[in-house]
């Protein structure tokens, strides 16, 4: 084969991948599969990315829709114990998409590990803990005790009623509502600003920036039971009562 003839050849290849990989999961066909599951914990693993919406509904199983642009032979979903495995492989010069929604049962508490994936979750009033390596996090009306960790994309809750809230970010910025007190409340970034909105109570802070400002409207008395630990290396903190737009600053040095 000449030269010429290989170099054609081989745009025609990439070509070919590059249409592949415009189709998307937003049009692909859903299919449905249903786990029945025995404890009353679930930790999900996304193995190949691809965006999760989960939330707890009333429902006696597992139910997961998927909708997918690859082959039948390309994806995979399996539980095994208490763990429920999500999977795509796509080769190497083929391209295709993934999202998925997951309905548990209300007194499942679950975990979900994923890795180049948004993640959304509603609804939950058990436990729930989700770790991502790059990827947003959306939580929304959360009442059971709540972990978020990422390595890298944006984490925002909202509706949070959680006694225990607990959220980490390598890289990017947190931004919490919270609308029952909470017990217990820690954030720490490395690099990415903070903004928690809280109800008005007294709490023990204890909030520390290396690089940042820090604003709070929050009232801090060493005494209360109710603790909030915000810690960045790299971002400014911003502390807000509800209903309140100006809190006072303070520099992040003193």
């Amino acid at each position: 084969m000449s030269t010429r003839t290989f170099a054609f050849a081989l745009v025609s290849v990439l070509t070919a991948a590059a249409l592949t990989a415009c189709s998307s999961a937003t049009d692909a066909e859903a299919e449905h599969a249903s786990f029945a599951i025995e404890g009353e914990e679930l930790a999900i693993s996304m193995e190949s990315g691809g965006d999760i919406a989960l939330r707890a509904g009333d429902v006696d199983q597992v139910e997961v829709t998927r909708w997918f642009t690859g082959g039948s032979d390309e994806a995979s979903w399996e539980l095994t114990g208490d763990q429920l495995t999500l999977a795509v492989d796509c080769g190497f010069l083929s391209s295709c998409e993934v999202r998925y929604e997951v309905v548990v049962p209300r007194t499942v508490a679950v975990l979900v590990r994923g890795s180049n994936a948004d993640v959304l979750a509603t609804g939950f009033e058990e436990p729930l803990d989700i770790v991502t390596e790059n990827g947003t996090i959306t939580v929304e009306d959360v009442a059971g005790d709540l972990s978020l960790r990422s390595t890298s994309g944006h984490q925002q809750a909202t509706g949070l009623t959680a006694q225990r809230v607990d959220a980490q970010a390598s890289s990017g910025a947190i931004d919490l509502l919270v609308t029952e007190a909470p017990s217990r409340l820690a954030v720490a970034t490395e690099n990415g600003a903070v903004s928690v909105q809280l109800p008005a109570a007294a709490y023990a802070l204890s909030v520390q920036t290396d690089s940042g400002s820090i604003e709070s409207s929050i009232t801090d008395d060493p005494r209360s039971p109710r603790t909030i630990e915000v810690i960045t290396e790299n971002g400014d903190i911003t502390l807000t009562r509800s209903g309140l737009n100006r809190p006072e600053s303070r520099s992040a040095r003193l």
